[in-house]
């Protein structure tokens, strides 16, 4: 199966280790076929999007970021509207394998961004998933 799917390779940063607590604030996202062939890419800092979260002192020197940044970013539902259709235009029919370094950090993360955007993460992306962190 794997011979002939694509691969969704995300990393994000994010303003703490809860993702209930704190929010995601960077996305960066490539699509590579079966070949390992680069067909998509996209990245975007992702503003505040929930005043009930917080974005840590320690996430902050950790990710390299600054508030200033993180507040010039784009808008939480168009960062998921323009994943999902990178995910749509990449898809070649069948869903891409996720793969993440400490995957069940990052999908947490990954899927609550995707419940505020109105979406399911896993209408694009296969459940099974690959981590580097375990490679």
């Amino acid at each position: 199966m794997l011979y002939s799917a694509n691969f969704c390779v995300i990393d994000c940063e994010t303003g703490g280790f809860s993702s209930e607590k704190n929010p995601i604030v960077e996305i960066a996202v490539v699509i590579l076929n079966y070949k390992l062939e680069e067909v998509g890419r996209y990245d975007s800092l992702i503003r505040p999007y929930d005043d009930s979260l917080e974005i840590t002192d320690g996430a902050l020197q950790a990710n390299g970021l600054t508030r200033e940044e993180i507040d010039q970013g784009e808008d939480i539902k168009v960062v998921v509207k323009e994943l999902c259709t990178l995910f749509n235009k990449t898809k070649g029919g069948k869903k891409s394998f996720l793969v993440c370094h400490n995957t069940p950090f990052d999908i947490k993360f990954i899927e609550a961004m995707f419940k505020v955007g109105k979406q399911d993460i896993y209408k694009y992306i296969d459940k099974q998933t690959l981590d580097t962190l375990v490679l």
